[in-house]
């Protein structure tokens, strides 16, 4: 029988559970402010009875709960019209490592945030980056939201953007060290 994970690491998985959940919501907030077409196509959307099992880290060695927990969080109309698949990652610290995002599909974007901005990449040029400077991806090697061709956003909108980032510290700042 499986041994029941101890308390530092369920308060863990429970301190990554609020702070994904936290970046979902200001990504969903921040893709209303921009009339964005978006669905929720995240496991925890989707599949609420996924969050138990991990929560709890039950049935934690599974490849099929491995492989539905990385269904990206979103699903967002670019400006193409076409569905653009899209996984959101806060950090504190500004960074992330290329492990973390290896079982995405090549077809899936990532926008980072951290207390201060917004970034956006694809796979592919995560993987490209990743080539040139090593596994570590610092946010700011990346593009910024607004300047991102995969939305070609408008004036009004880099306006809303910039005007959504004024907030995020007032967000972020006032999460626990613990969680960030």
């Amino acid at each position: 029988m499986e041994q029941m994970p101890n308390k530092s690491t369920k308060q863990t998985n429970h301190f990554n559970l609020i702070k994904g959940r936290i970046g979902e919501a200001v990504a969903e907030q921040l893709f209303e402010e921009l009339s964005l077409d978006f669905c929720r196509f995240g496991y925890e959307a989707t599949q609420p009875q996924i969050v138990l099992l991990r929560k709890y880290e039950l049935f934690r060695d599974s490849v099929a709960i491995r492989r539905i927990s990385k269904q990206p969080d979103f699903m967002v109309t670019n400006a193409e019209r076409q569905g653009t698949l899209i996984e959101v990652k806060y950090r504190r610290r500004s960074f992330i490592y290329f492990s973390e995002i290896t079982a995405y599909s090549t077809d899936t974007s990532f926008l980072f945030m951290d207390n201060e901005d917004f970034w956006l990449s694809t796979k592919i040029e995560l993987e490209a980056l990743c080539k040139k400077s090593g596994s570590k991806i610092y946010f700011k090697d990346t593009t910024l939201l607004e300047e991102h061709e995969l939305f070609k956003f408008n004036k009004e909108q880099i306006e809303k953007i910039l005007n959504f980032k004024r907030h995020l510290d007032l967000i972020f700042g006032r999460l626990p060290e613990s969680i960030g």
